[in-house]
């Protein structure tokens, strides 16, 4: 039987994330903006030159319509916005949802191409407001800002999660299982 993607994309992540927590906090400072030796940038354009790797990191960290997904989950990033949101809000509130979404999908999709170039200046992520500033932009820039911390600390989150599970043999599997019907 052929592997599934989430079955592919757990095995590259734990070939390359277990007992490595040290390259998941590279990813953080890589995809936050934060000082990155040109050392570790290597690290980093070695590490991901496939783009099954590439893509398995992404999934994790944001989904695609198209992403193969299991039958009861669908995968699209624009999916999780809720409609009732959108239902009966104002064309400006409307305006707030969407726009700060798309900003997140540009900056999550500017993160992942790091990977290959780790040279790309991510936008950056200090916040402050000035006199004179747009309000509406500012807390668009803001909601985008921190959906794509939120976003990026949960998928690395959940990278290391997979890459920590212990991965069980047939047998080892039988042998649990008959040991747990035996209580």
């Amino acid at each position: 039987m052929d592997k599934t993607t989430v079955e592919k994309d757990n095995e590259l992540l734990q070939a390359t994330f277990k007992g490595n927590e040290s390259l998941l906090k590279l990813l953080r400072s890589l995809f936050f903006g934060w000082s990155v030796s040109d050392a570790d940038k290597q690290l980093i354009k070695d590490t991901f030159k496939s783009e099954d790797l590439r893509e398995a990191v992404r999934r994790r960290i944001y989904s695609k319509f198209g992403d193969d997904a299991p039958l009861g989950s669908i995968s699209d990033f624009w999916i999780q916005i809720p409609e009732e949101k959108l239902v009966g809000a104002s064309e400006q509130q409307i305006y707030q949802i969407l726009d700060s979404r798309d900003k997140t999908l540009e900056m999550l999709e500017q993160a992942i191409e790091t990977l290959k170039t780790p040279d790309l200046k991510i936008s950056s992520l200090e916040f402050k407001i000035v006199d004179g500033d747009n309000g509406l932009e500012k807390s668009l820039e803001l909601i985008a800002r921190n959906k794509y911390l939120n976003a990026i600390e949960a998928g690395l989150n959940m990278i290391k999660t997979v890459a920590d599970m212990k991965q069980e043999t047939l047998e080892e599997l039988k042998k649990r299982l008959a040991k747990q019907s035996s209580k």
